[in-house]
């Protein structure tokens, strides 16, 4: 083997090498579509090379033969396994089904067994021959139709692969064009060299410089990858977070000129890609708020307003770009549709107005305040309350400072520690001018901060004490009407008694006696009146035991003869119908005590006075002489009897006679309401 051949043999081996590692670095990658496809092209021209180098370094031609026949198993698989690269680097990963690979994989499979059976057809070669005489030399290759099969088929799909990249390069930000223009670049040497060897244009003749140019592509391809990290950070990538992203998104480069603009940019903004190219600050008008702001080395988040021609809220952010030197490269701009969340801030702030001219509006006083007094909000009702101007000045103080008693102001923190609110407690506090006013104040508490209302009752109170001096009033003067009426039926009394002394008639004197009484009983309810805290109502009762008492000294000469049982309840009873029951009371103990036991007869006065479930029932009995079976009430001439009926009437009662066993008056009633 000469020198020229060794070193040959030695770059085909070095591009092995080279092709060898990228495999297996791309093969680590393999979770990547565009990495899988790749390695197994550089394990095709690993194989190509190596076989290349190996035979090279052989002598004898039926060697050089076997490894060129070794070296197919690469040579025919590169040009289907480029187009599968080139459709996942670009994008038309939608191509690559396992019906479509298979189909791509006939004619090499073809062309192999055409290699393998090359001796009894001579379709790959058809003639092999020795560039020369001397040991090792070159064979040259006469081609066969099947290898020049082999070769369209190739080229063929190199060539769309070329058209591709040459697509992608076109279309890709300027930010990956290096990288796909490498990648252009290395896929042409081999088959510019692959042309050169064809044509026997190869310095060398027999020489085939694909492999050759292989080792520049696998020198490029990784200079792709280790400077561009194609295989971690790949155009397709960007194209698909570019192209699917919900977000607008527009590059444009330092000269203000659109780059590029994806999919939700061209809806938001109801554009097209014809802008592509086109001065940005002249053909998005719609963004005239952010020409200001591009100018800005520094990323800027900004919201702004646009007619769409309908109004759209947008959240904006402006991104430079810039070189690994701090080259300015352009600006990514990227927004959002925020309407909704406009729509929302737009809807709570109509609310927080509303709401806030609500409590300011208020009535009552409003307030927040923490745990050590300090006030943290104020309504305008509760400023005017304590005479200050702006909310300002009270949202300075601590809510200390307003009491007039500091021990108040302890209570209430006591009362909120304990229960965790206080209501309607009313507290003195001072305003701004030094006054005392009287506040009803509601609290709550909320962790650390208090929520209350407070009250201006200042007039409210003035008016209540003026009212309780004025009822005051009213019941010294109503007592001392009572004690004038009673007064008034004292002298009354008096004069009968006085009168009926000159009156020899026992039966004219007795008249005279019982119009004394009945004036009597009427003076002594308004006596109970006047000494009763309630100027309405009397403790009837009582009112009985002391009329009873009072007739048992008029009439009962000895008070061995008669006894009085009384059964009497504490009731209260208006004077409306304590009046008329009270001379009711009269006529019937006094008849009783008057007539049921003459001759000094000894007998028993019963007096039942009980309410039951709003029904009252008196019942005066006797069992002294009684009255006729047949007597009948009603129908009686008795002075005094026919005042019991009338009076019994008055008060919508009804009254019953028992006349067995002496005589026994039962009287029901229900108390009625008086208006005042």
């Amino acid at each position: 083997m000469t020198g020229i051949y060794s070193i040959y043999a030695i770059l085909l081996l070095i591009s092995s090498v080279i092709t060898l590692y990228l495999t297996y670095y791309s093969w680590n990658k393999r979770s990547n579509p565009d990495a899988f496809y790749f390695s197994f092209l550089m394990l095709a021209v690993s194989i190509w090379a190596l076989t290349g180098a190996i035979e090279m370094t052989t002598a004898s031609i039926s060697t050089k033969v076997f490894w060129s026949q070794i070296s197919y198993l690469g040579i025919v698989f590169v040009g289907p396994l480029w187009i599968l690269f080139t459709l996942s680097y670009t994008d038309y990963g939608k191509w690559l089904k396992r019906p479509f690979i298979g189909l791509l994989m006939i004619v090499p499979i073809i062309i192999l067994i055409l290699v393998m059976t090359n001796g009894w057809h001579g379709l790959i070669w058809s003639t092999i021959t020795p560039s020369s005489s001397q040991p090792g030399s070159l064979i040259i290759y006469g081609h066969g139709l099947g290898f020049y099969v082999n070769v369209a088929y190739s080229y063929f799909l190199m060539s769309l692969g070329l058209l591709l990249l040459i697509k992608c390069l076109i279309q890709s930000p300027k930010l990956y064009q290096k990288q796909v223009f490498l990648i252009l670049i290395a896929a042409l040497i081999p088959y510019v060299a692959n042309i050169i060897y064809i044509a026997q244009l190869s310095p060398v003749q027999g020489l085939d410089l694909t492999p050759f140019a292989f080792t520049l592509t696998g020198i490029l391809v990784a200079l792709s990858i280790f400077r561009f990290k194609m295989l971690d950070i790949i155009p397709v990538a960007y194209n698909n977070l570019f192209n699917r992203m919900n977000s607008g998104a527009i590059v444009i480069d330092s000269l203000k000129r659109i780059v590029e603009i994806n999919q939700a940019a061209e809806n938001l903004l109801k554009i097209d890609k014809k802008v592509i190219g086109t001065n940005f600050e002249e053909n998005l008008q719609q963004l005239n708020q952010i020409f200001p702001i591009i100018k800005k080395d520094s990323t800027t988040k900004t919201e702004i307003k646009i007619n769409n021609p309908q109004v759209l809220w947008l959240d904006l952010q402006i991104t430079p770009l810039h070189k690994q030197n701090y080259q300015m490269l352009g600006w990514l701009i990227t927004f959002s549709d925020i309407n909704p969340r406009k729509l929302a801030e737009n809807s709570l702030q109509r609310s927080e107005k509303d709401y806030r001219d609500l409590v300011d509006n208020a009535l009552v006083g409003i307030y927040k305040a923490d745990q050590s007094g300090s006030i943290l909000f104020a309504n305008d009702s509760i400023v005017k309350m304590f005479g200050y101007n702006t909310k300002e000045k009270i949202e300075d103080m601590n809510i200390s400072s307003l009491y007039k008693n500091i021990n108040d102001r302890d209570i209430v923190l006591k009362k909120l520690n304990d229960y965790g609110k206080l209501e309607d407690y009313e507290v003195e506090m001072v305003k701004k001018n030094g006054s005392v006013i009287n506040i009803l104040a509601s609290a709550t508490k909320n962790g650390e901060t208090i929520s209350g209302m407070t009250m201006d009752i200042t007039d409210k109170r003035k008016a209540q004490n003026e009212i309780k001096k004025s009822l005051q009033v009213k019941d010294m003067l109503l007592k001392e009407i009572h004690h004038r009426v009673k007064n008034n039926l004292m002298v009354i009394s008096s004069l009968l008694s006085l009168q009926s002394r000159y009156i020899k008639d026992e039966a004219s004197k007795s008249i005279f006696k019982d119009s004394q009484n009945r004036a009597r009983s009427m003076a002594l309810i308004h006596e109970l009146l006047y000494q009763s805290n309630d100027l309405k109502r009397i403790n009837f009762g009582s009112y009985i035991n002391k009329l009873t008492n009072e007739l048992f000294s008029i009439y009962v000469t000895d008070p061995n003869n008669i006894k009085l049982d009384m059964d009497i309840d504490d009731v209260m009873l208006d004077i409306n119908t304590a009046i008329p029951l009270g001379l009711i009371v009269n006529e019937l103990v006094s008849n009783s005590m008057k007539h049921a036991f003459p001759n000094n007869k000894q007998g028993k006065i019963d007096i039942k006075f009980k309410l039951n479930d709003g029904n009252y029932s008196m019942i005066i009995s006797d069992n002294g002489v009684g009255f006729p079976q047949d007597y009948n009430i009603q129908n009686s001439d008795s002075l005094g009897l026919k005042i019991v009926n009338s009076l019994t009437e008055q008060i919508d009662g009804e009254i019953k006679i028992e006349v067995s066993n002496g005589t026994k008056f039962i009287i029901n009633f229900k108390e009625e309401t008086y208006n005042n």
